[in-house]
């Protein structure tokens, strides 16, 4: 490079100088707007994340409500009607609700695969209203 060129690039950075210092000044207060704009966002999707495992916590913690058969339904009423909590016999049952054994038996398993009944291990197995058949009631009664 001779001296001639040096000269012009010399008198070239000192008449874009002031060019410069604006376009870096510009440059680095977009920068700063877009650290805090980050920060700012970066808050908000922590608060997201914190709320989405909450919700899916809850959604993990509640059952949709399964529609009943009327057969499950006079039985969870019949069950739920006897105030001394014991556990009753399931042809009494079966007879009170109108079914025959084996579908009385088929309707009890399956309100007790539900929780919705508590059984015994005795034969004949005899049953008792839980709390969450009790829930389902109350839940679903008009």
């Amino acid at each position: 490079m001779s001296a001639t060129d040096i000269a012009k690039e010399v008198v070239r950075i000192v008449n874009t100088h002031g060019l410069a210092k604006d376009v870096i000044d510009l440059l680095e207060k977009k920068l700063a707007l877009i650290v805090q704009e980050n920060a700012t966002l970066t808050t908000k999707v922590s608060r997201l994340e914190i709320e989405n495992s909450q919700l899916r916590a809850q959604i993990q913690h509640t059952h949709p409500v399964k529609q009943l058969s009327d057969d499950q339904r006079k039985i969870l009423e019949l069950l739920n009607s006897d105030t001394t909590d014991h556990y009753i016999d399931f042809e009494f049952i079966a007879g009170r609700v109108g079914l025959d054994l084996p579908k009385a038996r088929f309707v009890l398993d399956q309100l007790t695969k539900l929780e919705y009944l508590w059984d015994t291990s005795y034969s004949p197995p005899s049953y008792r209203i839980s709390p969450k058949g009790r829930e389902f009631l109350y839940e679903t009664s008009a």
